[in-house]
C-alpha cells in the first residue's frame, strides 16, 4: 500500500465513521484531538532532538578547540621557562 493508497483509505474510514451515530463520531472526534495532540507533541520533540544534535555537535567542536589552545599554551609556557 503506497501512500495515495493509504490516505484514500484513511479518508474513507473518517468519511464512515462521521456519517455514523453521535456517539461514535463523539468518541472519533476525541480520539482524532488526542492524535494531533500526541503527533504535533512527537514533531516538537524531534525538532528539540535535532537541535540537541547540532548544539553537541558546536560544544564537542568549542572543546576541542580549548583543548588544542590549552595545549599549545602549556607548550609555549614550559618550552619559554
Amino acid at each position: 500500500m503506497d501512500d495515495q493508497e493509504f490516505s484514500t483509505a484513511i479518508m474513507e474510514i473518517v468519511h464512515r465513521l462521521m456519517e455514523g451515530p453521535e456517539s461514535h463520531r463523539t468518541a472519533f472526534l476525541r480520539l482524532l484531538t488526542s492524535f494531533r495532540i500526541s503527533a504535533a507533541a512527537l514533531s516538537q520533540m524531534g525538532v528539540a532532538a535535532g537541535d540537541m544534535r547540532l548544539y553537541l555537535k558546536y560544544l564537542t567542536f568549542d572543546l576541542e578547540a580549548t583543548r588544542r589552545e590549552r595545549d599549545e599554551l602549556k607548550q609555549m609556557l614550559e618550552g619559554g621557562a
